[in-house]
């Protein structure tokens, strides 16, 4: 496993995104995150759900990139995420995550489009 996939499943664990699951077609999770989850434009690394509501994207980078470089593709993601009861400005989860494992940055979209960054994942409850 990459280092970078360790550190940020470590950090997903941490704040109670667990399991974190390979994607399988047709199957369902109430809370944790699904790794390589599809979307219209391509797998997000990983989609995080709670009550069975897919909330939040999650764009992992290498470990020698700033987690910025990836907003604009975890928003492609959001964007092509489809099946949720969401539509956040036209997104389909209202938060999307964009990590190397060491920084991380969030942006929010039912409150603002601009990003913020914080020092780890919220937990799935303060997402609701």
């Amino acid at each position: 496993m990459e280092t970078k996939r360790r550190l940020i499943e470590k950090a997903l664990t941490k704040a109670r995104w667990s399991p974190v699951a390979e994607h399988i077609e047709g199957s369902r999770i109430e809370t944790g995150a699904v790794k390589e989850h599809p979307t219209d434009h391509g797998p997000a690394d990983y989609v995080l759900f709670h009550r069975g509501e897919a909330l939040a994207i999650v764009e992992a980078k290498k470990l020698i990139k700033g987690p910025q470089s990836a907003i604009e593709q975890a928003k492609r993601y959001a964007r092509g995420y489809k099946g949720g009861r969401f539509d956040s400005y036209g997104y389909g989860v209202p938060f999307i995550y964009s990590t190397n494992g060491s920084d991380l940055s969030r942006d929010i979209y039912i409150k603002s489009i601009d990003p913020c960054f914080c020092l780890s994942f919220r937990k799935p409850f303060a997402l609701i």
